[in-house]
């Protein structure tokens, strides 16, 4: 057996454990931003908007959603950062396998870990260090290299708040459009119309909070209204969430729905359930196949284990989001309940 790395992975190999950054935020966490983001997902969670029941939770003021935290240290729509960051690309390790030949990028995995909430006020900061390449490997996808990469971010004390263990596949190859899309065709299928009245809403709460207990089921209308209005909330300019045209280029047949929205609905949907002043301790999701306009996303769960750690409850759940091709997202979750 040969396991001599190919000239890809040994160029990726030469900036694994390399730290990239920092990169800088360009303006503190402020309620206005916060306000956006809660209003393009409807997230009533009065963690988010009343400083009053913060404090009663511990907290100093409102505080950040969690799944918000990386749109704090997003670049400018012009993909600049400001004075004092790092001039290297934070993602060189994925140019890297593009230049061999590995162009095509999906994100699989993300692990993430929020051990300190963000609150108004913070000034965050961010680094990118790639900790792991596979050997080449063949999917549905193409044929190519798994990376992993570990982002770190921080506030202006240095203390942590956000850690994710991100896996991404950089391969040569194409869509299996036919299959994986349901059958769309990107020049022949019509946009379906936008109906603004159709809205996320609960059809199911769930039962009590106990082993195995469900979660409900929270639905998602998915239309290129709030796909794009979610991707700008979140500070995510990437014309495939918005321009039908350049996700097309991408090989897709129309907009679809960026991660940090799929995070930010999982958000929504873990704290609903668990109730005002619930926080989220940590995340762990796979994608699936895309959410396009005119499909219907249903997430849905069970609680998994209950722990207790002083005052508070921790409940760690199951989920997942299905559309009409399948599975979108699929991951668990610790939800903090406080006494």
């Amino acid at each position: 057996m040969n396991n001599k790395a190919t000239p890809a992975e040994a160029a990726i190999q030469s900036v694994i454990d390399k730290r990239y950054g920092p990169y800088l935020s360009w303006h503190p966490v402020s309620e206005p931003m916060i306000w956006q983001w809660v209003e393009a997902f409807d997230d009533r969670n009065p963690m988010y908007s009343d400083a009053a029941f913060a404090r009663t939770a511990g907290f100093p003021d409102i505080v950040s959603p969690a799944a918000m935290v990386q749109s704090w240290c997003l670049p400018s729509i012009a993909r600049k950062y400001p004075n004092g960051s790092s001039d290297e690309r934070p993602y060189d390790v994925l140019d890297i396998a593009s230049r061999y030949g590995f162009s095509g990028n999906v994100a699989v995995s993300y692990d993430q870990q929020f051990p300190h909430p963000v609150s108004l006020g913070d000034v965050l900061h961010y680094f990118v260090k790639p900790i792991h390449v596979t050997p080449q490997k063949t999917t549905r996808l193409g044929t190519g290299h798994f990376i992993t990469c570990l982002e770190e971010y921080r506030n202006q004390d240095d203390v942590i708040v956000y850690e994710s263990r991100t896996t991404y596949f950089n391969f040569k190859g194409e869509l299996e459009s036919d299959t994986e899309q349901g059958d769309r065709k990107p020049l022949t299928m019509l946009r379906p119309p936008e109906e603004y009245e159709t809205e996320v809403e609960w059809r199911d709460k769930g039962s009590d909070i106990d082993v195995d207990a469900n979660l409900g089921e929270l639905h998602i209308p998915i239309t290129s209204t709030r796909i794009a209005v979610c991707a700008l909330a979140s500070r995510d300019w990437m014309p495939m969430h918005h321009s039908r045209e350049s996700a097309m280029d991408q090989g897709q047949p129309d907009i679809f729905m960026n991660i940090l929205t799929t995070g930010g609905f999982v958000g929504r949907f873990l704290t609903d359930w668990a109730g005002a002043g619930s926080t989220i301790k940590n995340v762990k999701f796979g994608l699936g196949v895309p959410n396009y306009p005119g499909d219907h996303m249903v997430l849905s769960g069970k609680v998994a284990d209950l722990q207790q750690d002083g005052k508070e409850q921790l409940i760690v759940v199951e989920y997942e989001g299905r559309n009409a091709i399948g599975p979108h997202v699929t991951g668990s979750a610790t939800v903090v309940q406080r006494k």
